[in-house]
């Protein structure tokens, strides 16, 4: 029995990290947190329930990212069209995939809630608004 031959490791190149990121990130977590709560308070005061879920879906493939460290604009350089283009074109695609992703979700939302409140029955002006 032969042994196979090691493989050689590349040497790590080691990534410069933008001290931007960090604040970035953190700017955008305090969004998201204060978007999630005006849209509970919005939903209080309609009297309905807001899901704040983070939840992954169960199946399909992971998300992606869409940019790589190396293709965040830098300032000081020129930004390439054919990029730019590129970078648009898959965050649509990216976006359709979403939108076909929430109809099944939506749709069966709706299902419950015809379930739950059929429209011929319900007394409550409110639940007869759509």
């Amino acid at each position: 029995m032969q042994r196979k031959p090691r493989e050689k490791l590349s040497p790590v190149i080691p990534y410069k990290k933008d001290s931007r990121l960090g604040e970035i990130y953190l700017k955008n977590q305090k969004e998201e947190r204060e978007a999630a709560k005006k849209t509970q308070r919005h939903a209080k005061k309609k009297g309905k329930f807001a899901s704040t879920s983070t939840a992954a879906p169960l199946s399909g493939s992971p998300p992606q990212a869409l940019l790589t460290p190396k293709e965040l604009i830098r300032p000081g350089q020129p930004i390439d069209a054919e990029e730019a283009k590129l970078a648009l074109d898959t965050t649509s695609a990216a976006i359709r995939q979403l939108a076909t992703a929430m109809q099944t979700p939506t749709s069966v939302v709706r299902q419950i809630a015809s379930m739950l409140f059929p429209r011929g029955e319900a007394d409550d002006p409110q639940q007869q608004d759509d």
